[in-house]
Protein backbone atom coordinates (compact mmCIF):
# COMPACT_ATOMS: atom_id res chain seq x y z
CA UNK A 1 0.00 0.00 0.00
CA UNK A 2 1.11 3.52 -0.68
CA UNK A 3 1.37 6.33 1.83
CA UNK A 4 -2.02 7.91 2.38
CA UNK A 5 -3.92 4.80 1.27
CA UNK A 6 -6.64 3.82 3.72
CA UNK A 7 -6.46 0.55 5.63
CA UNK A 8 -7.85 -0.99 8.80
CA UNK A 9 -5.28 -1.31 11.59
CA UNK A 10 -5.58 -3.36 14.78
CA UNK A 11 -3.87 -1.94 17.86
CA UNK A 12 -3.25 -3.75 21.14
CA UNK A 13 -3.80 -1.71 24.31
CA UNK A 14 -1.45 -2.89 27.06
CA UNK A 15 2.18 -1.92 26.51
CA UNK A 16 1.38 -0.63 23.02
CA UNK A 17 -0.95 2.23 23.98
CA UNK A 18 -0.79 2.04 27.80
CA UNK A 19 2.04 1.49 30.30
CA UNK A 20 0.42 -1.63 31.77
CA UNK A 21 3.40 -3.56 33.10
CA UNK A 22 4.79 -0.44 34.80
CA UNK A 23 1.42 0.17 36.51
CA UNK A 24 1.05 -3.50 37.40
CA UNK A 25 4.48 -3.59 39.04
CA UNK A 26 3.72 -0.43 41.05
CA UNK A 27 0.55 -2.12 42.31
CA UNK A 28 2.37 -5.38 43.09
CA UNK A 29 5.26 -3.67 44.86
CA UNK A 30 2.90 -1.59 47.03
CA UNK A 31 0.48 -4.42 47.84
CA UNK A 32 2.95 -7.30 48.23
CA UNK A 33 6.13 -5.55 49.36
CA UNK A 34 8.18 -6.60 46.35
CA UNK A 35 10.73 -4.50 44.49
CA UNK A 36 10.09 -5.71 40.96
CA UNK A 37 11.20 -3.56 38.04
CA UNK A 38 10.21 -3.47 34.37
CA UNK A 39 13.31 -5.33 33.17
CA UNK A 40 12.43 -8.27 35.46
CA UNK A 41 9.40 -9.11 33.29
CA UNK A 42 10.95 -11.38 30.68
CA UNK A 43 7.92 -13.65 30.21
CA UNK A 44 4.16 -13.17 29.85
CA UNK A 45 3.59 -15.77 32.60
CA UNK A 46 3.57 -13.39 35.56
CA UNK A 47 3.67 -16.13 38.20
CA UNK A 48 7.18 -16.85 36.90
CA UNK A 49 8.07 -13.20 37.61
CA UNK A 50 6.59 -12.66 41.08
CA UNK A 51 6.20 -16.26 42.28
CA UNK A 52 3.17 -18.26 43.36
CA UNK A 53 0.83 -20.32 41.25
CA UNK A 54 -0.91 -19.49 37.99
CA UNK A 55 -4.22 -19.25 39.89
CA UNK A 56 -2.74 -16.85 42.47
CA UNK A 57 -1.40 -14.73 39.62
CA UNK A 58 -4.87 -14.48 38.06
CA UNK A 59 -6.26 -13.39 41.43
CA UNK A 60 -3.60 -10.66 41.65
CA UNK A 61 -4.58 -9.47 38.17
CA UNK A 62 -8.23 -9.31 39.23
CA UNK A 63 -7.17 -7.18 42.21
CA UNK A 64 -5.11 -4.95 39.91
CA UNK A 65 -8.11 -4.37 37.62
CA UNK A 66 -9.96 -2.77 40.55
CA UNK A 67 -7.23 -0.25 41.39
CA UNK A 68 -6.39 3.29 40.34
CA UNK A 69 -3.12 1.87 38.99
CA UNK A 70 -5.14 0.11 36.30
CA UNK A 71 -7.61 2.91 35.71
CA UNK A 72 -5.00 5.67 35.38
CA UNK A 73 -2.19 4.18 33.30
CA UNK A 74 0.00 6.59 31.40
CA UNK A 75 0.01 6.37 27.60
CA UNK A 76 3.14 4.98 25.96
CA UNK A 77 5.49 7.69 24.72
CA UNK A 78 4.50 8.76 21.21
CA UNK A 79 1.27 6.73 21.18
CA UNK A 80 -1.09 9.72 21.20
CA UNK A 81 0.78 11.41 18.35
CA UNK A 82 1.11 8.11 16.47
CA UNK A 83 -2.59 7.30 16.76
CA UNK A 84 -3.46 10.86 15.70
CA UNK A 85 -1.32 10.38 12.60
CA UNK A 86 -2.66 6.92 11.76
CA UNK A 87 -6.28 7.95 12.27
CA UNK A 88 -6.06 10.56 9.50
CA UNK A 89 -6.19 7.95 6.72
CA UNK A 90 -7.02 4.67 8.45
CA UNK A 91 -9.70 3.02 10.57
CA UNK A 92 -8.29 1.93 13.92
CA UNK A 93 -9.63 -0.95 16.00
CA UNK A 94 -8.42 -1.67 19.54
CA UNK A 95 -7.98 -5.38 20.29
CA UNK A 96 -6.92 -6.32 23.81
CA UNK A 97 -6.60 -9.53 25.81
CA UNK A 98 -8.18 -7.79 28.79
CA UNK A 99 -11.19 -9.53 30.33
CA UNK A 100 -14.74 -8.34 29.67
CA UNK A 101 -15.01 -7.24 33.30
CA UNK A 102 -12.65 -4.34 32.45
CA UNK A 103 -14.70 -3.09 29.47
CA UNK A 104 -15.95 0.15 31.02
CA UNK A 105 -12.53 1.16 32.41
CA UNK A 106 -10.85 0.15 29.14
CA UNK A 107 -13.27 2.09 26.96
CA UNK A 108 -13.09 5.14 29.23
CA UNK A 109 -9.28 5.06 29.25
CA UNK A 110 -9.08 4.74 25.45
CA UNK A 111 -11.64 7.47 24.86
CA UNK A 112 -10.05 9.88 27.35
CA UNK A 113 -6.56 9.42 25.87
CA UNK A 114 -7.41 8.80 22.21
CA UNK A 115 -10.81 10.51 21.98
CA UNK A 116 -12.93 8.88 19.25
CA UNK A 117 -10.13 7.36 17.21
CA UNK A 118 -11.15 3.77 18.02
CA UNK A 119 -14.76 3.22 16.92
CA UNK A 120 -14.47 -0.48 17.84
CA UNK A 121 -12.86 -1.98 20.94
CA UNK A 122 -12.59 -5.76 21.29
CA UNK A 123 -11.81 -7.45 24.62
CA UNK A 124 -10.90 -11.06 23.88
CA UNK A 125 -9.37 -12.17 27.19
CA UNK A 126 -12.20 -14.38 28.42
CA UNK A 127 -13.69 -15.32 25.08
CA UNK A 128 -10.98 -17.73 23.94
CA UNK A 129 -10.92 -15.64 20.78
CA UNK A 130 -7.69 -15.13 18.89
CA UNK A 131 -6.73 -11.64 17.83
CA UNK A 132 -6.19 -12.99 14.30
CA UNK A 133 -9.88 -13.96 14.19
CA UNK A 134 -10.91 -10.40 15.08
CA UNK A 135 -8.49 -9.10 12.44
CA UNK A 136 -9.83 -11.40 9.73
CA UNK A 137 -13.48 -10.69 10.61
CA UNK A 138 -12.86 -6.91 10.44
CA UNK A 139 -10.59 -6.74 7.39
CA UNK A 140 -7.57 -5.67 9.43
CA UNK A 141 -4.42 -5.68 7.32
CA UNK A 142 -1.92 -4.54 10.00
CA UNK A 143 -1.78 -5.54 13.68
CA UNK A 144 0.40 -3.79 16.28
CA UNK A 145 1.03 -5.90 19.42
CA UNK A 146 3.62 -6.69 22.10
CA UNK A 147 2.79 -10.39 22.50
CA UNK A 148 5.00 -12.66 20.42
CA UNK A 149 2.36 -15.42 20.37
CA UNK A 150 -0.33 -12.99 19.16
CA UNK A 151 2.07 -11.59 16.58
CA UNK A 152 2.93 -15.06 15.31
CA UNK A 153 -0.74 -16.04 15.10
CA UNK A 154 -1.63 -12.88 13.17
CA UNK A 155 1.32 -13.24 10.77
CA UNK A 156 0.46 -16.90 10.11
CA UNK A 157 -2.99 -15.70 9.06
CA UNK A 158 -1.62 -13.23 6.52
CA UNK A 159 -1.84 -10.10 8.67
CA UNK A 160 1.18 -7.81 8.58
CA UNK A 161 2.31 -7.61 12.20
CA UNK A 162 4.43 -5.04 13.99
CA UNK A 163 5.78 -6.23 17.34
CA UNK A 164 6.52 -3.50 19.90
CA UNK A 165 9.89 -4.38 21.43
CA UNK A 166 9.52 -5.45 25.07
CA UNK A 167 11.67 -7.54 27.47
CA UNK A 168 9.13 -10.41 27.25
CA UNK A 169 9.24 -10.82 23.45
CA UNK A 170 12.94 -11.26 22.74
CA UNK A 171 12.74 -14.63 20.96
CA UNK A 172 13.52 -14.98 17.27
CA UNK A 173 10.79 -13.34 15.23
CA UNK A 174 8.55 -15.57 13.16
CA UNK A 175 8.14 -14.91 9.45
CA UNK A 176 5.87 -11.95 8.79
CA UNK A 177 6.56 -10.19 12.10
CA UNK A 178 8.55 -6.93 12.18
CA UNK A 179 10.04 -5.61 15.42
CA UNK A 180 9.47 -1.91 16.16
CA UNK A 181 10.96 0.15 18.96
CA UNK A 182 8.70 3.20 19.17
CA UNK A 183 5.66 4.89 17.67
CA UNK A 184 7.73 6.96 15.23
CA UNK A 185 9.03 3.72 13.72
CA UNK A 186 5.50 2.26 13.61
CA UNK A 187 4.32 5.24 11.55
CA UNK A 188 7.31 4.93 9.21
CA UNK A 189 6.76 1.21 8.64
CA UNK A 190 3.02 1.52 8.08
CA UNK A 191 3.52 4.37 5.61
CA UNK A 192 6.30 2.58 3.70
Amino acid sequence: MNEGESRIIGVDVDDVLAHCVTSLLKFHNEKYGTSLEYHHVKVFDLWKVWGGTKEESYEKLKEFYLTKHFERMDPIEGAIEGINELSKNNKLIAITARPESTRLITENWIRSNFFNMFPDIYLVGEKNLKKSTVCLENGISVMIDDSLSNAKDCAENGIRTLLMDRPWNQDILPKGVERVFNWKEIIQKINS
